[in-house]
């Protein structure tokens, strides 16, 4: 075996396994493929080189591997594809206004959920009566925390 193929064998392999860690979720083809052309490269490094030869490619790759996966998890290059954006907002933050007994229409078909509108709040409620179509006048019942049981009027 020629010591291109093998250094070719052991590239490939590494390539694939930084794939299957950055790029790649969960145990895949890439993974695996890359582990076994790293193997085969090691074995046939003990083929070519012999005892000695294939003991220092074999820790030369586990060196090798050890630091891109360190320096690419440490390097600040990931940051540009990260999100970065902190939301500071809340889903439905008018529903604290609406009180019970309050009234309004159904903007969507409640079935049994969907949007309404109360005063001039539009709000995501649910029917305790089954369906309502849309356009039907609604009366609050009860105000959770992130959302609206109502009933039609």
């Amino acid at each position: 075996m020629s010591v291109f193929v093998i250094i070719l064998l052991l590239f490939l392999g590494v390539l694939l396994c930084l794939l299957e860690v950055l790029v790649i979720p969960g145990v895949t083809i890439a993974g695996i493929g890359g582990f076994l052309l790293m193997a085969t490269g090691v074995y046939f490094s003990y083929e070519e080189f012999g005892t000695m030869g294939g003991h220092l490619v074999l820790l030369s790759m586990i060196i090798i591997n050890v630091v891109i996966i360190v320096y690419s998890l440490k390097s600040k290059t990931w940051d540009k594809l990260m999100l970065s954006t902190n939301l500071d907002k809340s889903v439905d933050s008018d529903i604290s206004n609406i009180s019970v007994g309050a009234t309004g229409i159904c903007l969507t078909r409640l079935a049994p959920m969907g949007k309404i509108r109360v005063g001039e709040f539009e709000v995501e409620g649910k029917s305790i009566d089954g369906f309502l179509n849309e356009k039907s006048e609604i009366e609050v019942v009860k105000v959770e925390k992130t959302k609206i049981i109502v009933k039609q009027k």
